[in-house]
This record gives C-alpha cells, structure tokens and sequence, in this order.
C-alpha cells in the first residue's frame, strides 16, 4: 500500500512521512473504530472530496503546481 501511494502521488516517501506520524495507518493489526468516529471521517472525506472537486481549486492546484507535476495531475 505505501509503494502504491508513493507511485500514484508521485512524491516519494509520503508513505514514509504518513507512517512516522501515523504508525497505525499501515498496520497489519485490524484497528478497531467505534460507528460515532466513522462517521465523521465520512464526513471529512466527503467534504475534501467536494472541495477538490470545485473548478476553482482546480486551477489554483494547476496553477502553483511545479511543471512536473502539472502533467501527472491533468493526465488522470
């Protein structure tokens, strides 16, 4: 999954970083989360989900984005 990410973002060693602060997130230990705290993560991941979605955003990411990676973000 860390190979995955690193390759799809396109920044290596975001898996790393992620890890360091989150050592949880790649575990292979089933991690337990209670209905209340599911549901605000839906909420969050559908809040960025709608704002990355917004035209504006859009533009701003492509407009201060490094030319590298303005490619590998219009190629999807």
């Amino acid at each position: 999954m860390a190979r995955a990410l690193d390759q799809e973002v396109g920044q290596p060693g975001l898996s790393a970083l992620i890890q360091q602060r989150c050592p949880f997130l790649f575990s292979a230990v089933p991690v337990f989360v209670a209905a209340p705290q599911l549901q605000k993560m839906a909420e969050v991941v559908q809040a960025v989900e709608s704002v990355v979605a917004l035209p504006a955003y859009r533009e701003q990411v492509l407009a201060t984005a490094p030319p590298s990676r303005v490619w590998a973000l219009t190629a999807r």
